[in-house]
């Protein structure tokens, strides 16, 4: 299984102009033109979002690429664990038999799975049951963690919503931003600092390569989940290859999905108790 990484196909080029005749000369005693009355004001167009790093998790569930195949199996084992990094992936991305394929895989959540990818220069592969035997999954995945715990950020923003909702995201051109909600304890730490978060993390993951999260503090939390839910749900359906729609809620490494599709694809909250709860008590905090 692999992903390469396809530049665009470059669009129609524009075609020349072809060079205007003669224009009319003025007629002499001609009478004088009437002014024409100024034209109003047009509206300025609203710049449109940047584009977003491309991504090409679509190539993991829909092609074996034997030169890829062969690359992996003729690699030395030192330099398969040198590229190994923990690959979070969506269950839409993936043929309806990967559980045959990727039995190794671990479920996160209804939509979300772990698994193992080899980084080489002009593909990303995924690793099968019979590769992971190989090598060992126990050294595969030690190798992963800390191959991802290793990689550079590339790109921290941080989005205002209102009071104490901000959002920070987390992009790049790596196809394992995602990822990184694996290794988030780590991610909080070189981000906002060290801290022990009590009520957890709101996350999303919409595509491999965007992360987007808000340490829960106080009641900017509801701004956050409404505003992270309409982001994620936008950059999913805009995506080939996405991996997640939804918002989830982190707690010490379990996940909670928060958010689902309504009919009309639109983001909305599901009812959730805890949650409930901890809004309560969120609120009894700040108002002491």
């Amino acid at each position: 299984m692999v992903e390469t990484m396809t530049g665009a196909a470059a669009g129609p080029q524009p075609q020349p102009t072809p060079d205007a005749g003669p224009q009319p000369q003025p007629t002499p005693d001609a009478e004088p033109q009437q002014s024409v009355p100024e034209a109003e004001p047009q509206p300025v167009p609203k710049p449109q979002p940047r584009p977003k790093p491309a991504t090409a998790a679509e190539g993991d569930a829909r092609s074996d690429d034997p030169a890829a195949s062969i690359a992996l199996a003729d690699m030395d084992p030192d330099d398969v664990l040198s590229r190994v990094l923990p690959r979070l992936m969506g269950t839409s991305a993936l043929p309806g038999d990967w559980r045959q394929r990727f039995g190794y895989g671990k479920r996160l959540a209804a939509d979300l799975v772990e698994l193992l990818a080899v980084d080489l220069p002009e593909a990303v592969t995924l690793l099968t049951d019979a590769d992971v035997e190989r090598f060992g999954h126990e050294a595969l995945t030690t190798a992963a963690y800390d191959n991802l715990r290793a990689k550079p950020l590339e790109s921290h923003e941080v989005i205002g919503h209102g009071e104490d909702g901000d959002l920070h995201t987390i992009e790049g051109e790596s196809h394992f931003i995602a990822s990184r909600l694996l290794v988030l304890e780590d991610l909080l730490q070189e981000t906002v600092g060290e801290r022990i978060w009590d009520f957890g993390v709101v996350v999303s993951m919409p595509v491999p390569n965007q992360l987007v999260f808000h340490p829960i503090q106080d009641l900017g939390v509801q701004e956050a989940i409404t505003a992270m839910s309409t982001l994620t749900a936008a950059n999913f359906d805009e995506s080939t290859g996405g991996v997640s729609p939804y918002v989830y809620w982190w707690q010490r490494g379990a996940l909670t999905q928060l958010t689902e599709l309504a009919e009309d694809g639109q983001p909305r909250l599901i009812d959730n108790a805890e949650l409930a709860a901890t809004l309560d008590e969120l609120g009894t905090l700040g108002s002491d």
